[in-house]
């Protein structure tokens, strides 16, 4: 588990606001936006790692955009680094021409079987499928019926993004959500009693399997049918009076499923899944070509590490969104190369 920051208070943080090297300081921390555990190896003259924490937290606080989940109460900062990384990504991922240059047209094709082999493959192997690169590619080239879990898990995430690119532009609901769950999950789980349904109990962990810690514990399943309604409409609406990125948004959506845990298992196999199609829904249609969950493979413990953040630190949104937009980015300069 991460460690708990110590407590903050934001009258005494006010009163050394004009300390000439904090305001420097702290943008360099809100860039990578660093939690405690490593803010508190940090040092400027004059403060402890304890008020520059303190200090951390009030600029925050200051720029918090609030977004309501049912009765939770999540938060997100628009650091300069996501507004700068949102930007070149809607110039690359998003933008036609910019586009265009990267992939020639006569290997669109190509690239984009490519790729959404690897999507799967990676998603697939993050789960537990144990697979080889090689022989998941040739499986699928060859469409040969799986002989084992793994290879059904790595067909049934290639079956279900040609489902989405198939079907991007339609709205999320309840239904479609657990038809994504049960193309993904098909004879894979447990009981077939689970696949394409919300949990029904709430003996649903997320656990370190090296130590058996509980990492986090999701909410109850009764308040399942109600938190997917709410981000059924944050997926289908555009609140005119408060705008949020789609990039950003997207990222929020792969988070809530996560966090969410509405199904027994094959949730961050959905979540990334969701994520794809929210942004191809809304026209950034370069991410057919990327593979988000290789990069996340190779950063596996940033990636859990950036849930743990979230959800110890006051459900702050921005731990996850940075750590995301770094695999976007990674995954765009991958592509080019």
């Amino acid at each position: 588990m991460i460690e708990t920051a110590p407590p903050y208070n934001l009258t005494e943080a006010l009163q050394r606001i004009n300390h000439p090297k904090l305001a420097y300081k702290i943008k360099e921390l809100n860039t990578e936006y660093l939690y405690w555990d490593k803010i508190k190896y940090k040092k400027i003259d004059g403060l402890s790692a304890e008020e520059l924490w303190e200090n951390t937290k009030l600029i925050r606080h200051l720029n918090y955009k609030l977004l309501p989940l049912n009765q939770h109460i999540f938060k997100y900062y628009n650091t300069d680094y996501v507004q700068k990384s949102l930007h070149q990504f809607d110039m690359h991922i998003g933008g036609y021409m910019g586009a265009k240059s990267v992939i020639p047209e006569q290997d669109k094709a190509r690239y984009l079987v490519s790729a959404i082999m690897e999507e799967a493959i990676s998603s697939s192997i993050m789960e537990g499928a144990a697979t080889t690169r090689k022989k998941a590619k040739e499986m699928l080239r060859k469409e040969i019926k799986p002989k084992n879990k793994s290879d059904q898990m790595i067909v049934n995430n290639y079956y279900t993004i040609n489902h989405i690119v198939a079907h991007k532009n339609d709205d999320l609901t309840p239904e479609n959500l657990l038809q994504i769950h049960h193309l993904m999950c098909n004879r894979t789980l447990g009981s077939t009693t689970e696949e394409g349904a919300f949990r029904n109990s709430d003996d649903v962990y997320v656990v370190n399997h090296s130590t058996s810690e509980v990492v986090h514990t999701p909410p109850k399943h009764n308040e399942i049918q109600n938190l997917i309604s709410e981000l059924c409409l944050f997926f289908n609406t555009d609140n005119e009076n408060d705008f949020i990125h789609p990039i950003l948004k997207g990222i929020i959506i792969h988070f809530m499923i996560g966090w969410i845990h509405p199904f027994t298992d094959g949730n961050g196999r959905t979540a990334r899944a969701l994520f794809y199609w929210y942004l191809l829904k809304k026209g950034y249609w370069l991410t057919e070509y990327l593979s988000i969950s290789k990069i996340i493979q190779g950063s596996k413990n940033k990636y859990e590490k950036a849930y743990l953040y979230t959800e110890i630190d006051e459900l702050d949104l921005t731990y996850f969104v940075t750590y995301h937009i770094e695999v976007m980015h990674k995954a765009f300069e991958a592509l080019k190369k």
